[in-house]
């Protein structure tokens, strides 16, 4: 077994994260995650998020059998509230999406994401972003042959969830 590439980050100035690593790395235990290959769990990236996005406050991000990314709340988030729903994410993101197959070399790529809208809701969305790769001719600059000429991206609302 080859050892996880987890990636954790301090949270920004006037934000916090809602779990520990240990924590995280226990709540995703019994979730059953598929790993990639050689490795006994998928990846856990912790990410100070940049704000709110289209359906609201990122909470969660999977890559299906590739890794887990947790985001940062604001200062003024209540503790008990991100932690509560941050593990609604996991279990929800493990069931949605949790036994997918991963997909790096393919042309799409999916991952599923938590948003906490701002009306105490958990969104749950799958995210597509599909690839149009140029054909290499040997002319042309090497290190442009593995960039993609056209990139698509779009996402789709699955479930919404109430987080009392």
């Amino acid at each position: 077994m080859l050892a996880n590439k987890d990636l954790v980050s301090k949270p920004a100035t006037g934000r916090f994260f809602p779990v520990s690593i240990a924590e995280a790395l226990r709540l995703m235990k019994p979730l059953a995650l598929r790993a990639p290959y050689l490795r006994r769990r998928p990846d856990l990236v912790l990410v100070n998020s940049r704000g709110p996005r289209d359906h609201g406050q990122p909470v969660a991000a999977l890559y299906p059998a590739d890794c887990v990314v947790l985001y940062s709340f604001p200062q003024d988030h209540d503790p008990q509230v991100a932690r509560h729903t941050t593990e609604l994410a996991l279990r929800t993101l493990a069931e949605v999406g949790g036994t997918g197959h991963p997909d790096r070399e393919r042309p799409e790529t999916i991952s599923f994401r938590a948003y906490l809208a701002s009306s105490a809701r958990l969104i749950i969305t799958k995210r597509s972003r599909r690839t149009k790769r140029s054909k290499y001719r040997g002319r042309d600059k090497f290190s442009n042959a593995c960039k993609p000429k056209a990139v698509q991206s779009d996402e789709r609302v699955l479930r919404s969830i109430d987080v009392t």
